[in-house]
């Protein structure tokens, strides 16, 4: 069964040679998919992960292995059972390649969980996903799952999570999963140490899980790909599988943008994310998800702005971002506000060089004061608009440009949303 048409059209593709067999979205989804072997072996899915050099694919890029290793640590050294959790609650607006993945192909991440659930011996296991058709296809694919006997699925809850920026958060998972609100809390303890219900807890990111199944099924032959959502200012929008040996302006020429071309600021992994150097166009995802660079793949989401002055942009994301913040943290939802006043007096060409100063003392100043990572997103996005489009910023201070002139009303929150459910088209 495909997923229900909901008016705007969401394009999905795969890089072509990849192989199907091996692709997370491409293939033959009504054959029934190969089973993955199942193991008990915690080291031996960290020695697949390790070497194949996966990486959390939520945003933090974590590396799998350690997360792997520390939570069975604990929950060997403490004597308690641990807990794995699928965390499918895409809360950043402008993605959607989990959901399209849990829609897809929900066996996939399923058999991942399994696989971890079994080698950590845990005797509850979570799928905590707000989107309905996502939570219908797991539980759908679950109970296949279980009947065929592929993984350790027994304890598993299908959880209808509350949807939001930072209800995806690991400790907002842990918090909503122990029966609190879906809200962040401060750290430590960390999940691997005191998770669901105090138990030692594995959270790991839908796309990961599935890469971690593809691992053990192909007996580490296969090469991890990046999924991305590439997001555009002119209402284009698409979930694409590509290798991790591409560059990022590869990716966006087989998609039909070349920035030789033309111009384009590009704000790569979503509101979490930072307007990109131009070099960074020439750097392969693999580099992009290791976090050794400062512009870094995040969630995979790569936002191309055409026609929209950064400015602006900038100014959109904070005001979605004040809209979202937890309202725990007085650095935050004071912090945010303020620098979304600043950059909007920028639009409007009313902002003084003194306000500029203000803002760069933001967004250096206030990062890692939260809780969770909405000010840190904030204090990014801000700091890569100063340091990337200075010149821009500056011209903004005598007059607004011409694009945000035409533009001087926009609504508080985010133009750049993935609209789902969605029509999914998937490209040949």
């Amino acid at each position: 069964m495909e997923p229900h048409p909901a008016g705007a059209e969401l394009r999905v593709g795969v890089w072509p040679g990849i192989d199907p067999a091996a692709s997370l979205l491409g293939g033959d989804r009504r054959r029934v998919a190969r089973p993955a072997p199942v193991t008990t072996d915690v080291e031996r899915l960290a020695g697949l992960a390790e070497a194949a050099q996966l990486r959390g694919r939520g945003g933090a890029g974590f590396p799998f292995a350690v997360k792997l290793r520390t939570v069975d640590q604990h929950a060997r050294t403490s004597g308690r059972s641990a807990v794995a959790v699928l965390n499918g609650e895409e809360g950043e607006p402008a993605s959607a390649k989990d959901r399209v993945l849990m829609t897809l192909r929900p066996e996939l991440a399923l058999r991942g969980l399994g696989l971890v659930a079994g080698a950590l011996g845990a005797e509850r296991s979570f799928a905590y996903v707000s989107d309905r058709l996502a939570r219908e296809r797991l539980t759908t694919a679950a109970l296949a799952t279980a009947a065929a006997g592929h993984g350790d699925l027994a304890g598993l809850h299908v959880v209808d999570a509350p949807a939001g920026y930072v209800s995806g958060e690991e400790s907002a998972v842990v918090r909503a999963l122990s029966g609190g609100p879906a809200k962040p809390t401060h750290k430590p303890p960390r999940a691997f140490e005191a998770g669901v219900d105090g138990l030692p807890t594995l959270v790991s990111n839908v796309e990961t899980l599935a890469h971690l199944a593809r691992l053990v099924e192909d007996g580490g032959r296969h090469t991890p790909s990046v999924l991305l959502t590439l997001v555009g200012d002119r209402g284009d929008r698409a979930v694409v599988e590509v290798p991790d040996s591409v560059t990022l302006r590869e990716v966006l020429i087989w998609q039909g943008i070349d920035p030789a071309r033309h111009r384009y600021d590009v704000l790569l992994g979503g509101f979490f994310g930072r307007l990109i150097k131009p070099r960074t166009l020439w750097r392969t995802m693999r580099d992009l998800a290791s976090r050794q660079y400062a512009d870094t793949l995040g969630c995979g989401v790569v936002l191309v702005l055409h026609d929209t002055c950064p400015v602006t942009a900038v100014a959109e994301i904070l005001h979605h971002l004040d809209l979202q913040n937890a309202q725990q943290c007085g650095p935050c939802f004071k912090g945010i506000p303020s620098m979304a006043g600043v950059v909007d007096d920028l639009a409007h060409g009313r902002a003084g060089r003194e306000d500029l100063v203000r803002l760069a003392g933001w967004g250096t100043g206030l990062r890692g004061r939260g809780a969770c990572g909405t000010l840190d997103a904030a204090c990014g996005v801000v700091t890569s608009l100063l340091e990337r489009r200075g010149e821009l910023v500056a011209r903004h201070l005598t007059r607004p440009c011409r694009r945000c002139a035409e533009h001087p009303e926009r609504p508080p929150a985010t133009s750049f949303a993935v609209p789902w459910p969605a029509d999914i088209k998937e490209q040949t």
